[in-house]
């Protein structure tokens, strides 16, 4: 065993460490206090936006999900029957 190998490894296994604790818990704190930054107007805003939809969206025609090839014939105007 090599010591140099092992300081190496410890390096590295701290940089996954500080990673996922950046990931896991520091940005959701961030992102959170820049939501709770916003103007109380915006957010009743985001909230109505967000609530779910009264019988309005029953009356709506229903959506198919389109895949990736659809959206790009969308996007030129080359729309075809799906498969």
């Amino acid at each position: 065993m090599n010591l140099k190998d092992d300081r190496e490894t410890a390096l590295a296994l701290f940089r996954i460490i500080n990673l996922i604790v950046e990931t896991a818990i520091t940005e959701p704190k961030r992102l959170d206090e820049l939501y709770t930054s916003l103007p109380q107007s915006k957010l009743e805003g985001i909230a109505n936006r967000d609530a779910p939809k009264s019988s309005q969206s029953d009356s709506q025609e229903p959506t198919q999900p389109v895949g990736e090839q659809g959206i790009a014939q969308q996007e030129h105007g080359n729309e075809q029957p799906a498969e």
